[in-house]
């Protein structure tokens, strides 16, 4: 896998779930932070929206969970071929 665009959309899919998890707890971090001017909640509650819709999207899956996955499904079939 030398080629750098795959490397880079592997990266990315492992990468993913965690960005959008991180851009959720700033905003709500910045949600929270008290100012008479509310601009920190403008520039929050986007960010917030951002990260739920990045999560939904992305699915908190990994290329980690994918692996394990197929890993248990060839071991059940395995099981289960043996003991026919």
């Amino acid at each position: 896998m030398s080629d750098k665009s795959t490397k880079r959309s592997i990266d990315n899919l492992m990468h993913a779930p965690k960005i959008a998890s991180k851009v959720s707890k700033i905003g709500w971090s910045i949600f929270w932070i008290p100012e008479p001017t509310m601009i920190s909640n403008a520039i929050a509650i986007p960010m917030i929206i951002a990260g739920k819709l990045l999560e939904k999207h992305y699915d908190g899956i990994t290329v980690k969970d994918v692996y394990n996955e197929a890993e248990n499904v060839f071991r059940s079939l395995r099981m289960g071929l043996i003991d026919k």
